[in-house]
């Protein structure tokens, strides 16, 4: 049988981490199968992404294009242009993305122009906020895919309700995988004072410091009515205003963190404010409650069960704090939604029978009729 050859992009901290075990599947249970790996290079900050790989035992990646530079439209033009050379070079037989960058975007329209399937990791995740970027970019993605992987029942029926033309499976999601190797190093509460974990970095939100210091201004009230002593981590996008913060012993900030110290220091807190979809995740897999910094979340299963209060303004954050940390005991942590241990290896089983099955070469026919 003749090696099947996947192209699978990269390009952020979330990709690198929920990525890791599908390589791992593909690596142990798929000699016949070549997978590329590509960095877009979209986060080149090193903290963010080789100190993160090595962490979570990601490959070093096949190849990485240059760093784009300027306005982000163009940085995102840069990227389709190098990856449609990379995907005429290699001639493979998919590529695949995962979740709602600007990176698994840029692939999957590479993709399409070279008559290369689109595999989607991630599928159906749907917020109804189209001011984000995400939301943008994982409909266009979704639509486009010959493959469409949902992590959830949800996602899967907001496939169906939108007709997406892809075929479509739910094999849950391979994030877990990750986070479940690394729990068992990851210990709760160690002493009396409690504590709270921030991260932040939607365009929509961090872009407006007026925002930020309102933010700011409340988790030092909160902490100061409380005594909850928070750690906010930085990102690329906050470092800068970061920096300008005046010493409070209410609000301790970080460099970014590798991806252990993030679990460690969301297993030790009471509550997690942020406003990144995995964090959500990670947050109800340690039983921590979540106030999420949008309107809307991608993750409503974590809303439904009790889990996660959405906080969209700064001014009703001190409420939505102390009404995630007394909601708790009625939360049902045990409910997990997404598919649990083994959706890494069920998203790699998923491809490869997709891919025998003529699933690539059916696409590439029903686009030319």
């Amino acid at each position: 049988m003749s090696k099947r050859r996947l192209c699978y992009v990269i390009g952020t901290r979330p990709e690198v981490i929920r990525s890791a075990a599908i390589f791992r599947a593909f690596d142990s249970g798929y000699p016949q199968v070549v997978v590329d790996l590509l960095n877009s290079g979209q986060h080149f900050d090193p903290s963010m992404m080789s100190q993160l790989s090595e962490e979570v035992g990601l490959r070093t990646p096949t190849r990485t294009l240059p760093t784009p530079l300027g306005r982000q439209s163009k940085r995102f033009a840069a990227m389709v242009m190098n990856m449609v050379d990379v995907l005429e070079e290699g001639r493979y037989d998919a590529v695949v993305v995962y979740g709602d960058t600007d990176s698994s975007l840029a692939g999957a329209l590479a993709g399409v122009k070279t008559r290369t399937p689109v595999v989607h990791i991630e599928a159906g995740c749907r917020s109804g906020d189209m001011r984000m970027q995400e939301e943008i970019n994982r409909r266009l993605i979704d639509h486009v895919s010959a493959l469409d992987l949902a992590v959830s029942e949800n996602c899967l029926a907001n496939l169906r309700a939108e007709a997406v033309p892809g075929h479509l499976v739910m094999t849950g999601d391979p994030q877990y995988d990750v986070f479940w190797e690394h729990r068992p190093a990851v210990t709760g509460p160690t002493g009396p004072i409690p504590r709270g974990f921030v991260t932040m970095h939607r365009a929509e939100n961090v872009d407006d410091t007026s925002f930020l210091w309102k933010v700011f201004a409340a988790l030092e009230s909160f902490g100061e009515r409380t005594s909850t002593v928070f750690t906010w981590a930085s990102h690329p996008r906050t470092s800068a205003f970061l920096c300008t913060l005046p010493l409070s012993p209410w609000v301790q900030i970080l460099q970014p963190l590798p991806y252990r110290e993030t679990l460690q220091h969301l297993a030790q807190a009471s509550v997690c404010l942020t406003d990144s979809g995995g964090l959500q995740k990670e947050a109800f897999w340690l039983r921590t409650p979540c106030v999420t910094m949008r309107s809307s979340t991608e993750w409503v299963e974590t809303v439904a069960v009790g889990a996660n209060v959405l906080c969209p303004a700064p001014e009703d954050l001190d409420e939505a704090l102390a009404s995630a940390i007394s909601a708790r005991r009625r939360v049902r942590w045990t409910v997990d939604p997404y598919g649990g241990a083994g959706s890494s290896q069920r998203a790699a089983a998923v491809i490869v029978e997709w891919l025998d099955g003529d699933g690539g070469a059916g696409w590439r026919r029903s686009i030319s009729q």
